[in-house]
C-alpha cells in the first residue's frame, strides 16, 4: 500500500520512481523498526510499575502514558502505510484541486504575456500615431501661427518623430506577433523578459525540487520517529515530524496559490494599455509606458516570494520545523560573513593606542 503514495503523489511531487524508491525504503526501515517496537513498548510499561513501585507515580500507574500509547504507536507501525496512505490522499486532492493550468509552464506563461503586453502597446501607437501628429500641429498653429515658416520646421519635426515611433511600433507589433524568437526590433526587450521569467522559474524550480527531496526524507524517517516515540523521553517527536510532513506536501498549495495570482497579474496588466494610449493622444502625448520596468520588478518580488514558500506556509499549517529551516540557514550565511569579516580584519596590523599620562 506504501507504493500506493507514489501514484498518489507523482502528480503533485513529481518523478514517480525517485518516490517508488523512496516508499520501498521506507518500507524496509519499517519493518527494522518493527524489530524494536515491541520491545521498546514493553519497557515502557515496565518503566511504569517501577516509577509506581518506587513511588515516583504514588497514586496509580499512569496506563495512558506507559501502557495505552505505546501500543497506540505500535498499532500505527504496523499500520504506517495505510496511515501515510490516509494523510496523502487528503493532503494531495487539496493541492491538485488548487493548481493552476499554467503552473507547469509558467516561464512561457511569463513570455506570452510579454508579447501580449507589446502588442497591444505597439498596436495602439500605430493606431493613435497621426492623432498625436495632428494634435501637436493644432498647437503649432495657435503659437506661431497658421503659415509661418518657424511653425513649418516645428510641424516636419512632429512629422518625422510619429512616423518613426510608427514604424518602431509596427515592428515591434510584427516580431511580437510572428514568432517568440527575437527580432532585429525587439532583440533587448526578448533578452530582458527572457531574464525575468528565467530568474522567477529558477527560483520556484529550486523550491520544487527541495520540496521533493525533504518529502522523501521524511517518508523514510516517518517509522524512526513513530518507533522513539513509544519512549518517553522522546515524546513529540511524531508530531513534530508529522507537522513538518504536512507542511511539506502543502508547500504545493502554497505554490499554486502565487502562480494563481502572478498569472492574473500578467494576463490582467495590459488590459487597460490601449484605452490610456488612446486618451493620452487627445492631448497630443506619446504614451511611455512604465509597465516594462513593472514587470521586471514584480518578477524580482515573485521570485523572493517563491524562495519565501516554506514559511509562508508554516504560518497557516503550523509545521514550523520547515519554515524555520530557512532562518537556520540564513543564520549559518550571515555567521560565516561574520568570520570571514573578522578574519580579515586580524590581518591589518593594528594601530598602538597607548595613552600616556593619568587618565580618570
Amino acid at each position: 500500500m506504501l507504493l500506493m503514495i507514489a501514484s498518489v503523489g507523482e502528480e503533485v511531487i513529481g518523478d514517480s520512481h525517485i518516490l517508488d524508491s523512496a516508499a520501498q525504503l521506507a518500507i524496509q526501515v519499517r519493518n527494522v523498526m518493527l524489530n524494536y517496537a515491541p520491545i521498546f513498548t514493553i519497557l515502557t510499561g515496565f518503566w511504569g510499575v517501577i516509577r509506581f513501585y518506587f513511588g515516583f507515580d504514588p497514586h496509580k500507574i499512569n496506563f495512558q502514558k506507559y501502557v495505552f500509547y505505546p501500543l497506540i504507536m505500535l498499532f500505527a507501525i504496523i499500520n504506517y502505510a495505510w496511515i501515510m496512505d490516509t494523510i496523502n490522499t487528503v493532503a494531495f486532492d487539496a493541492v491538485n484541486c488548487s493548481k493552476n493550468e499554467d503552473s507547469d509552464k509558467m516561464f512561457e506563461k511569463i513570455m506570452d504575456a510579454e508579447r501580449q503586453y507589446t502588442m497591444i502597446v505597439s498596436l495602439g501607437q500605430m493606431t493613435y500615431a497621426d492623432t498625436v501628429i495632428d494634435k501637436k500641429n493644432q498647437a503649432v498653429d495657435a503659437e506661431y501661427g497658421d503659415g509661418s515658416i518657424a511653425g513649418s520646421i516645428v510641424k516636419a519635426k512632429n512629422w518625422a518623430v510619429g512616423k518613426f515611433n510608427q514604424y518602431r511600433a509596427s515592428a515591434d507589433f510584427n516580431g511580437a506577433l510572428t514568432s517568440t524568437m527575437p527580432t532585429p526590433a525587439n532583440i533587448f526587450d526578448f533578452l530582458k523578459g527572457s531574464l525575468q521569467a528565467g530568474f522567477t522559474t529558477l527560483c520556484r524550480s529550486i523550491i520544487i525540487l527541495l520540496r521533493k527531496a525533504i518529502f522523501m526524507i521524511l517518508l523514510v524517517v516517518g517509522p524512526i520517529a513513530m518507533t522513539f516515540e513509544i519512549l518517553p523521553p522522546w515524546r513529540g517527536q511524531f508530531t513534530h515530524w508529522l507537522k513538518i510532513y504536512i507542511s511539506v506536501i502543502l508547500w504545493g498549495l502554497t505554490l499554486n496559490i502565487i502562480d494563481a495570482c502572478y498569472v492574473f497579474y500578467i494576463n490582467s496588466e495590459y488590459k487597460a494599455v490601449f484605452d490610456d494610449i488612446a486618451e493620452l493622444a487627445k492631448n497630443g502625448e506619446y504614451y511611455f509606458s512604465s509597465t516594462d520596468s513593472d514587470f521586471g520588478y514584480l518578477s524580482v518580488v515573485f521570485a523572493l516570494i517563491y524562495v519565501f514558500v516554506p514559511y509562508i506556509t508554516s504560518i497557516y499549517s503550523g509545521g514550523s520545523g520547515a519554515g524555520k529551516m530557512f532562518t537556520v540557514l540564513g543564520g549559518l550565511i550571515a555567521k560565516t560573513a561574520v568570520s570571514a569579516a573578522s578574519s580579515v580584519t586580524k590581518l591589518i596590523p593594528s594601530m598602538p593606542t597607548k595613552i600616556s599620562g593619568k587618565t580618570r
